[in-house]
């Protein structure tokens, strides 16, 4: 059983290798379903809650945006008795209880959302950082959506620029901190079919560690 998070910049096949790497161990898989149960939890859609993630802007100016095309809200919208409008924090507060409620399980891989600050304090949690160049990120990223490299390299930098934002003012860290993680790798330095091995080898190590610690503990 294990928690594993990995987070990643956006062109480093972060997602692909979590996957990968999920089904190696056998732990279910979470990305698009903390997503999924944020929108469930406040009452709109996946897709208005998915302009939300790891963003840092007030809800309720989404919201009208995304669902106000008729003059209101096309989905009834849930406001915690605490919150006298919905904002940002609703969302954060919302996606906090998604990802504390997966890694619950004991048998899961988050990838992004910010779920390694989520699952700082909780012990047995094993936290990694895939990263690489900037211009293999874009050309990455380019091949991947078929879209020009102009294009790539700006929804790279955003992508970088807003997940940047949203550590700091959430959690005051910065997002790209080697202290916050256990392993950090540049996806550059090896196939990912290797770095799956690579991280494979060092999850269950991890896991194995973190079974037969206890029993080698002495009482004073």
């Amino acid at each position: 059983m294990a928690v594993i998070t990995i987070a990643y910049q956006v062109g480093s096949e972060g997602r692909t290798i979590g996957q990968q790497l999920a089904e190696r161990l056998g732990l279910d898989y979470v990305d698009r379903e903390i997503v999924h149960g944020v929108a469930e939890r406040l009452h709109v859609s996946e897709e208005s809650a998915s302009q939300w993630d790891e963003r840092v802007e007030r809800l309720v100016t989404r919201l009208l945006t995304v669902l106000g095309s008729a003059g209101r809200a096309t989905y009834p919208v849930y406001v915690p008795a605490s919150e006298p409008i919905l904002n940002e924090r609703v969302y954060f507060e919302t996606m906090r209880a998604v990802i504390e409620a997966a890694a619950a399980t004991n048998h899961v891989l988050i990838v992004g959302h910010g779920a390694n600050f989520v699952l700082e304090d909780r012990p047995g949690v094993l936290h990694l950082f895939l990263y690489t160049a900037r211009e293999r990120r874009i050309a990455t990223f380019a091949a991947r959506e078929k879209v020009s490299r102009a294009e790539a390299e700006r929804l790279v930098d955003g992508n970088d620029h807003d997940r940047a934002l949203y550590v700091k003012r959430f959690y005051r860290r910065d997002w790209r901190d080697p202290m916050s993680y256990h392993m950090m790798i540049n996806t550059a330095m090896l196939p990912l079919a290797e770095i799956v091995d690579l991280l494979d080898g060092v999850a269950r190590d991890w896991i194995v560690g973190q079974t037969v610690a206890p029993q080698h503990q002495t009482t004073p």
